[in-house]
């Protein structure tokens, strides 16, 4: 079984969240999946792990794979919001490749999501990983992501 998330946007309400899933489910891709949305809630300014996390003793491979800080972040715009994710590659048990993200928290300025950054570099489970298993990126609220046409599935 695979997962594929695709992050399709930050709204600040939730009317807005299944407002833009009316839109996404009549899309290539997305309509063949209609059950297959969901809506997280995060409060803003809000890390969201407190104590960090373990990693599996039978990892033996992992790499970061989140990519670098966006350094051409854009704060001019008052709608623009900060997804501060952590991310690893990792072979399984049985030698199949995963991978594991976890959003951190959404932040109302750029030096907000990087004092986040800084802080979970101090906690277990992060700060074990590479720098580059974090990333923090820019958002316009409530606009769709890059995701706004459709999706490939391995079927094509």
């Amino acid at each position: 079984m695979s997962d594929n998330t695709k992050l399709l946007g930050i709204y600040s309400m939730r009317g807005k969240a299944k407002s833009a899933i009316n839109y996404y489910i009549t899309l290539p891709g997305f309509k063949d999946y209609p059950d297959g949305f969901y809506i997280n809630e995060y409060e803003l300014d809000k890390n969201c792990y407190k104590s960090g996390f373990r990693l599996p003793k039978w990892i033996t491979s992992i790499k970061g794979y989140v990519g670098k800080d966006d350094d051409n972040c854009q704060e001019t715009d008052k709608n623009i919001i900060f997804l501060l994710q952590h991310g690893y590659a990792y072979t399984d048990k049985e030698g199949i490749e995963c991978e594991e993200t976890r959003i951190l928290g959404i932040y109302s300025t750029w030096e907000k999501g990087i004092s986040a950054k800084q802080y979970y570099k101090t906690l277990s489970g992060f700060k074990d990983l590479p720098n580059n298993c974090f990333y923090l990126g820019d958002y316009l609220l409530n606009e769709p992501t890059i995701w706004g046409g459709r999706f490939v599935t391995n079927e094509e």
